[in-house]
């Protein structure tokens, strides 16, 4: 018996699954079902092979292992109840069960968000921004301060005088440590902390005065920027990045300048090792975790990740 994996199928499992899921929850699973068997329409469930699978998972364009995981946990739920409710073999849960995070072919995500150096992502942002002004030097700046190190939960508490352009580093606003940074990025941080004005496509387009601050992250109305209108300030630079095939996103800039880092380190003293804990904590910062087999194991799968990364961008 051919046995196709269509809406009524994917409705039934929905309404009946085990899984305790409210509405948004009922909506998100079915959204993933359809876009993980709508990659292969026309073939029958138990013909699906191990390429198959690879694609589909392919399709959730997941960049960590935690998201991976997550929504292949999703799909493995559902291909259980496939076997239980008789609609298939169980061969294809097989499959899915053997194929991991490093099997799938993301070659295109890497060129999609990140960047070999703080240089490339430097000409970047001018390439999408050109023509823009100054609109989005609210949006450079922090992208700088991310890459180097500082996470965006502690931008909006930078003030202007933690930039020592002479020496050339940021105070960390929270851990109060010297981020050392190139003059190509201290350029774009003086010239944010010292503009008064700024090109604005609001209003039809205008030019608008920034509100008197000791804070670095500031507009024409707000004194002090919060977390959250940091993180939005990437929607209008994506639109921006569409044009020309780049997506910032701002875990992804902050992984970014750690692998960067690593691999510079690696240039000088030699490759680092999933062992290597303590040079490791050095780079990712302290564990989250309050055990610490949990925070190795964690470290070592950030390894992982970089040696992915190391191997697309730097081979």
């Amino acid at each position: 018996m051919i046995i196709m994996v269509d809406n009524l199928v994917m409705d039934r499992y929905v309404e009946e699954s085990s899984l305790k899921m409210n509405e948004k929850s009922k909506q998100h699973i079915r959204t993933l079902l359809t876009k993980f068997f709508g990659m292969k329409p026309d073939v029958a469930y138990n013909d699906l092979t191990r390429q198959d699978l690879i694609e589909m998972l392919s399709a959730f364009n997941a960049t960590s292992i935690i998201t991976f995981n997550s929504e292949k946990s999703k799909m493995n739920d559902f291909m259980k109840w496939m076997v239980e409710e008789g609609y298939g073999t169980d061969e294809p849960l097989k499959i899915l069960g053997d194929i991991t995070f490093f099997d799938l072919d993301r070659s295109h995500l890497y060129d999609r968000y990140y960047f070999r150096d703080y240089e490339e992502l430097h000409n970047t942002m001018d390439e999408a921004f050109s023509e823009r002004g100054s609109e989005f030097d609210t949006f450079r700046s922090a992208a700088v301060l991310v890459w180097f190190g500082i996470e965006i939960k502690y931008l909006s508490n930078i003030l202007k005088e933690d930039i020592y352009e002479d020496e050339g580093y940021v105070v960390h606003p929270e851990t109060k440590e010297k981020i050392m940074l190139p003059p190509l990025a201290m350029y774009v941080l003086i010239n944010y902390r010292d503009s008064d004005t700024y090109d604005s496509s609001k209003f039809g387009g205008s030019v608008m005065t920034y509100a008197k601050s000791k804070f670095l992250f500031r507009s024409y109305k707000n004194a002090q920027f919060t977390t959250a209108q940091i993180t939005n300030i990437s929607s209008s630079a994506n639109r921006a990045a569409e044009e020309i095939g780049k997506t910032f996103q701002w875990n992804k800039i902050y992984l970014n300048g750690i692998y960067n880092r690593m691999y510079q380190y690696e240039q000088e003293h030699g490759d680092l090792s999933r062992s290597d804990f303590d040079k490791l904590k050095a780079f990712f910062g302290k564990p989250d975790l309050k055990s610490t087999s949990q925070h190795k194991m964690d470290m070592a799968r950030k390894f992982e990740e970089y040696q992915e990364f190391k191997e697309h961008m730097y081979s």
